[in-house]
């Protein structure tokens, strides 16, 4: 089975560095464990990227995004040939609009 390439866009590096930079002052195991979560779920859609829904809000739906979540964040990707591109990690669910 053919593996796709994860992507990481620099803004998702950037979200995914303040939110763990944040959560590692009060709680370092919790910063290892949500890392390690995010990992697994990345790799698990190497073989299966549109196996995760496409975003419930129509503008990111008809731009393609998908989604899975990882404890309270909500991870957009998009799939482009073989390659999945992560553009954002959002760690407040409601706020989201205008981000991607």
């Amino acid at each position: 089975m053919e593996e796709y390439e994860v992507m990481i866009y620099s803004s998702a590096q950037d979200d995914l560095s303040e939110y763990i930079e944040a959560l590692a002052v009060s709680s370092p195991g919790e910063a290892t464990r949500y890392l390690e979560l995010l990992t697994e779920r990345a790799k698990a859609l190497k073989t299966a990227p549109e196996s995760r829904p496409l975003a419930k809000d129509m503008q990111f739906r008809l731009r393609g995004y998908r989604t899975f979540s990882v404890n309270d964040s909500i991870v957009f990707y998009t799939v482009k040939e073989k390659t999945i591109r992560i553009s954002r990690i959002i760690f407040e669910r409601p706020q989201y609009e205008g981000l991607i």
